[in-house]
């Protein structure tokens, strides 16, 4: 059905928060081949290896490797046994119903689907943050230009092997410069070239950290996010530093 792909850090400290939430919603809706993949480099702490045990469920398949986001997501892609994809930040966690609305989505042919946003940290920058990229994500879909956010998205993994450069989806070198959306890009490149289009789903809410957009301060890590991916995509390299590191 559908394989959820959380790349992750081994101290990130929504990351039980994040994966509860998937296992939760599975649990309401105990169909057959879901899965979660769990991708990230441990730490000499074993934190990621603790929390597995913690949490031991079947669904979760976690991998110890090496890399950047793009490479984790990368990873996460080649291992996963679903065409359905849900890409979930560790600092992200889905709402009820999740589950149901996507898969009613996909198979109302939609090709990407993006959900409505809230933030997990209750403060009203926070809060106009993510009406902010929603507004951006339902507008950018309007008008099938195809920029989808990289903390919650689901996508077909038919569609990315045919838009992937050698053997990489998410670009190593765009990692944390807006990588997302210059897979967007292609991903809507072909999306237009074949008619299909994406879907932003109301019905369904997720909860992102927006403690880094706070700590790097909201309007001048919003004014580099929309350079990165604009011009980063355009010449598919990072362009500006990366926000996170103001």
């Amino acid at each position: 059905m559908i394989s959820f792909i959380v790349p992750t850090l081994p101290d990130e400290p929504y990351l039980k928060h994040t994966l509860n939430s998937i296992l939760e919603e599975i649990d309401r809706n105990p169909l057959e081949n879901m899965e979660v993949i769990v991708v990230g480099k441990d730490n000499e702490s074993r934190n990621l290896a603790k929390l597995m045990e913690q949490l031991s469920s079947p669904y979760i398949r976690y991998f110890d490797i090496d890399g950047n986001r793009s490479e984790a997501r990368n990873f996460g892609i080649r291992m996963a046994r679903n065409n359905f994809l849900t890409f979930v930040d560790a600092d992200t966690i889905i709402g009820r119903n999740f589950i149901p609305i996507t898969l009613d989505d996909f198979r109302s042919n939609y090709a990407y689907i993006l959900y409505s946003t809230l933030p997990l940290e209750q403060s009203y920058l926070g809060f106009i943050g993510t009406k902010f990229i929603d507004v951006n994500a339902y507008l950018i879909q309007m008008i099938r230009k195809h920029r989808f956010p990289g903390y919650c998205c689901s996508l077909r993994k038919d569609i990315l092997e045919k838009v992937k450069v050698g053997n990489e989806y998410f670009l190593k070198r765009m990692a944390g410069h807006g990588e997302d959306s210059e897979l967007a890009s292609r991903y809507g490149k072909f999306c237009r070239s074949y008619g299909l289009r994406g879907r932003f789903e109301r019905r369904v809410k997720v909860y992102t950290s927006v403690r880094e957009l706070k700590r790097a301060g909201v309007g001048k890590a919003l004014a580099r996010l929309a350079v990165d991916t604009t011009l980063g995509v355009v010449w598919k390299r990072p362009v500006l530093r990366n926000w996170r590191e103001l």
